[in-house]
């Protein structure tokens, strides 16, 4: 279901957060409280993602139907939020919705405050590529539906083919 994301959206998301980690000392200090535990990262308008955190990087994934009881907490808001509350904007905190290991989210929130400046550009780009991709992914068709109309067109065209054939007989027996 999330393989459109995946390419636009997800590896250059990781990418971007372990790049900026390898860059900051100091965000590796404030990554090993995180070692081992997984958070779900839900923003308004983009697919779920899970970040499961190691004391080198950052992993990132799709949730599956089974993830509930894989994640150690769980935030959810929007992208704009999320940029205020990491620029400083504390107002924006409460517009964030935090489940799970409150402990991990704050240590989360520090981590991220302290790469924004490295990751603002990177990862504002990186979402809006995904809502590009989402929105053209409710705007296509499901798959079931475009092989249902191929095979559909396929049908039509059979059957013009065989009227055709059946006019062409007519026409010569008439002659």
């Amino acid at each position: 279901m999330w393989d459109r994301f995946t390419d636009t959206f997800l590896l250059p998301a990781e990418h971007a957060v372990n790049t900026a980690l390898r860059v900051q000392p100091r965000a590796l200090v404030l990554l090993e409280p995180l070692a081992g535990k997984a958070i779900l990262i839900e923003l308004d308008g983009l697919p779920p993602v899970i970040a499961v955190f190691r004391t080198t990087g950052i992993a990132l994934r799709f949730p599956s139907e089974t993830t509930s009881g894989e994640v150690d907490a769980g935030v959810s808001g929007t992208w704009s939020d999320l940029s205020a509350l990491l620029s400083r904007d504390k107002g924006a905190a409460r517009q964030f919705r935090v489940r799970g290991d409150v402990h991990a989210v704050n240590h989360l929130w520090r981590l991220l405050e302290s790469l924004w400046p490295d990751l603002s550009g990177p990862l504002a780009a990186t979402v809006e590529a995904g809502r590009c991709v989402g929105e053209g992914w409710r705007v296509l068709p499901p798959p079931e539906q475009v092989a249902a109309f191929v095979d559909g067109v396929d049908r039509l065209r059979a059957d013009a083919d065989r009227l055709e054939a059946r006019i062409r007989r007519l026409e010569r027996g008439a002659a």
